[in-house]
């Protein structure tokens, strides 16, 4: 009887044993179930980040390439301007002076539009070196060559205000320059011209005005010397320059446009690399849980 009572509490333990272990077990499925279902989802989180930063990534790569297009493409067109404007120095040499202010062409600033008005009353002049007139006071530099504008210290005498008043007349010349730090000093000794709607408007006001020039919107260009030129608007020097700088300045705004943009393809870049590592450690895990809620079921059936 003790021996029997002995193999009983022996079996009851066991059972409790088994019970406990197969509770556990039960318990460990549920636990790696709930955690496969987890990592399931996450990985399906994780695809949709990944698709959408793609989708994202290939839209911030067409916007980066389209700009870095147009930069190239005023790059382009500006080292082409470039050579032409070298070939037209070249033909059109002047030696520098001491206290020179540099070419006209370089120290008009104005924009494209107004540049050919410049280039119609200057024409072969803008690209002459402009140079203080009392600079040559005490003699000319030996060997001097070129062509040259004097620019006096005085002022020249104001546009009275009976031609301004004028019904025809639209402005001055000089009045759209933004002119160079070198040549603002010295503005009010340059040249100038007053701008009237058509010809017949420049000869009127010339007949009364004769020491006056005045040119108009379509290059009409009549001259205090009388000399009239009409319908000679076309690009020159000034107008070269002008949309030169305009590229320069282009290149400049696509270059900065293009930085965030490229910041922001590294920083996409960086998140998909990052998402791609976590989809690849959430599989791992998966596969991981997917086994051991496998081997928790075999035990679990064959109750080992």
């Amino acid at each position: 009887e003790e021996k029997l009572a002995a193999q009983l509490g022996e079996q009851a333990g066991l059972l409790v044993e088994t019970t406990d272990r197969m509770g556990g077990l039960e318990r460990g499925i549920t636990e790696h179930r709930d955690l496969r279902q987890a990592l399931v989802g996450r990985a399906e989180d994780v695809k949709t980040a990944l698709s959408s930063l793609r989708s994202s990534l290939d839209e911030t790569r067409r916007r980066l390439e389209a700009l870095k297009t147009l930069r190239d493409e005023s790059a382009y067109h500006l080292q082409a301007l470039r050579k032409i404007d070298e070939k037209e120095r070249c033909e059109s040499p002047a030696s520098d002076v001491p206290g020179g202010l540099g070419i006209l062409a370089d120290l008009i600033r104005t924009n494209p539009e107004n540049a050919l008005l410049f280039d119609t009353f200057w024409r072969e002049g803008a690209r002459a070196r402009v140079v203080p007139a009392e600079e040559f006071l005490t003699g000319l530099p030996e060997g001097l060559r070129g062509n040259y504008l004097l620019i006096p210290a005085a002022a020249r005498p104001a546009i009275p205000k009976e031609v301004l008043g004028r019904p025809g007349v639209i402005g001055l010349l000089k009045s759209l320059i933004e002119p160079d730090d070198r040549l603002k000093d010295r503005l009010s000794g340059l040249e100038d011209a007053v701008i009237v709607r058509d010809a017949g408007e420049a000869v009127r006001a010339w007949v009364e005005h004769p020491e006056l020039n005045f040119l108009t919107p379509s290059g009409d260009l009549l001259l205090s010397s009388g000399l009239f030129r009409l319908g000679e608007k076309a690009e020159g020097a000034i107008a070269l320059a002008s949309e030169m700088r305009r590229l320069e300045a282009e290149i400049v705004r696509l270059e900065s446009e293009s930085a965030p943009v490229a910041a922001d393809l590294e920083e996409k870049q960086n998140g998909i690399g990052a998402l791609e590592t976590e989809l690849a450690g959430v599989r791992e895990n998966l596969e991981r849980a997917e086994r051991v809620v496998q081997d928790r079921e075999r035990e679990h059936c064959y109750g080992l």
